[in-house]
């Protein structure tokens, strides 16, 4: 990792109601935020991700009481 590049890691939760169509199919999205960062820039550069991974990501479907 170069000197100027950092990692943010944290649990990030999002929730979303999914309405499914046609036999049961739904193509939605589901929008993640960042975990909270106190990174700053110098005037002139900006911040940009890189990258992003998920881990342990958990689908509930609180009406079948169903998670996957």
């Amino acid at each position: 990792m170069a000197q100027n590049e950092t990692t943010i890691a944290g649990p990030v939760i999002a929730t979303r109601t999914f309405n499914s169509g046609k036999n049961g199919q739904d193509i939605t999205s589901l929008t993640v935020s960042l975990p909270p960062s106190d990174i700053s820039c110098p005037p002139g550069q900006g911040l940009k991700l890189a990258s992003v991974t998920y881990t342990n990501v958990v689908l509930s479907d609180t009406t079948n009481d169903e998670s996957k």
